[in-house]
Order: C-alpha cells, then sequence, then structure tokens
C-alpha cells in the first residue's frame, strides 16, 4: 500500500512542492507557443482559403443574376419569321422593356467594367463564370444588350427592336 501512495504522491500536481515551479513555467510557456502557431496556421492558411471560396461564391452568384436577366430581358418576336435553313423557321428576338442604368445595375449589380463611345453612350459589361453580358445605354436607356458564352465566343445581339438582332 505504501508503494502505491508513493507513486500517487509523485505523479500528483496537488501535492508538487515549490521547487516544480520551473516545470510549472515551462508547461505554460509550451502551451502559449502552442496556441501562437495554431493562430499563426489559422491566419496564414485558413484565411485566404476564406477568402478564396468567398470571391469564388460571388462570382457564381454573378452568374446566376445575369442568367436570370438574360432570361427576362431577351425574349423571341413572333411576329417576324427568319429563315434558318431548309423548313426551319427561327423568331428573332429583342428587349423585353428598355430599362434604366439604375434598374439594370440593380438586377445585376456593380459591373466588372465600364466603358464610354464617342456619342456619350454607356457601355457597361458584367462577367460570370460561363457568361458575359454587355449593356449598351443610350442617354440612360437599354437600347443594345450582348449575351456571350465565355467558353464559345457565341452569343446573340439583342436591341430593342427585333429587326437588328443577331447571332454570332
Amino acid at each position: 500500500m505504501l508503494r502505491r501512495e508513493r507513486f500517487w504522491a509523485e505523479i500528483s500536481w496537488a501535492r508538487r512542492t515549490s521547487t516544480d515551479s520551473g516545470a510549472t513555467w515551462t508547461r505554460a510557456i509550451l502551451i502559449q507557443l502552442a496556441i501562437i502557431v495554431a493562430l499563426a496556421a489559422v491566419l496564414k492558411f485558413y484565411l485566404p482559403g476564406m477568402e478564396k471560396r468567398r470571391q469564388a461564391a460571388a462570382v457564381r452568384e454573378r452568374e446566376a443574376r445575369i442568367q436570370a436577366f438574360a432570361r427576362t430581358m431577351i425574349v423571341d418576336d413572333p411576329t417576324r419569321d427568319i429563315p434558318s435553313g431548309p423548313n426551319a423557321w427561327k423568331h428573332p428576338q429583342k428587349l423585353l422593356r428598355p430599362d434604366s442604368v439604375d434598374e439594370v445595375q440593380t438586377a445585376l449589380g456593380a459591373p466588372t467594367s465600364e466603358s464610354r463611345d464617342f456619342r456619350g453612350g454607356d457601355h457597361l459589361t458584367w462577367t460570370g463564370t460561363d457568361h458575359r453580358i454587355e449593356a449598351a445605354f443610350d442617354r440612360g436607356i437599354l437600347y443594345n444588350l450582348m449575351y456571350e458564352d465565355i467558353h464559345t465566343g457565341h452569343g446573340v445581339t439583342v436591341y430593342e427592336s427585333s429587326a437588328y438582332w443577331q447571332t454570332y
């Protein structure tokens, strides 16, 4: 029985003497260093990855907005038929309504790039993961929308009138 009590007395933290304070300080310093290393690892590896994931989610959201905007703004014009092959007809497309710059930016968010033409018209571009959309405005009113697949380079140019509609 004495051996067992002696064993527990040697291991017990509660029965340590003041001469053991050096080991306690060493242990406390090692714990603090481990915490500092863990924080440094989080700052070095996790936070940049989290920022990349946030940016990728923002681009995916922009892509969804671009596709939804194109679906709601570009409509077929059933009053006109264009031959697209033997015994096949295609309906040209037109803009559903002439939105203002503010309405388009509300729907799509901030543009990826902006430019002005020589007549003072604004050209705003939004780029997603798969599609790019360029909206052209004359005196603040949407008159032209270019909707393009980034991977293939094919798209459509849609005006407020279907008479100017073209694919590329």
